[in-house]
């Protein structure tokens, strides 16, 4: 998928701008664009969690979630747990599992929990793991 190939390789082509898998540069593309939509924001979360900025990655969340009318979906999620694992952000990890159900009242899928053991795992947390299996 596009998706998937743009977040892995850290690169996006917009016509004449080419970025060169600089995070901060792929962020200037991001805010450039007059469109944000959920498969955009999907992007930047992703990339920003793959590419080890679990901090930038919680705050494109935040900032989707001030003023934008984008709602979040379960891929959202999927690259903001993974953000916050390979950045070992535990307790962040957590709190936006959690708040998957009781604020934006989506249901877990196995691959939020799977998010959930490899951040449990990589904190070597894992006598917790069982309560998310």
């Amino acid at each position: 998928m596009v998706s998937s190939a743009c977040a892995q390789s850290g690169a996006l082509n917009m016509g004449t701008f080419r970025t060169t898998g600089s995070v901060e540069t792929e962020l200037e593309v991001f805010h450039w664009m007059p469109v944000n939509i959920i498969f955009c924001w999907n992007l930047a979360i992703t990339g920003l969690g793959m590419h080890g900025c679990g901090e930038q990655a919680i705050e494109a969340f935040l900032e989707m979630g001030r003023g934008q009318g984008t709602k979040a979906d379960g891929l959202t999620f999927l690259g903001l747990l993974s953000g916050c694992s390979h950045a070992g952000f535990v307790s962040e990890g957590k709190k936006y599992f959690s708040e998957m159900f009781k604020v934006y009242g989506m249901e877990p899928m196995i691959e939020h929990y799977g998010c959930m053991v490899d951040l449990l795992g990589y904190a070597e947390l894992l006598e917790e793991a069982p309560h998310f299996v």
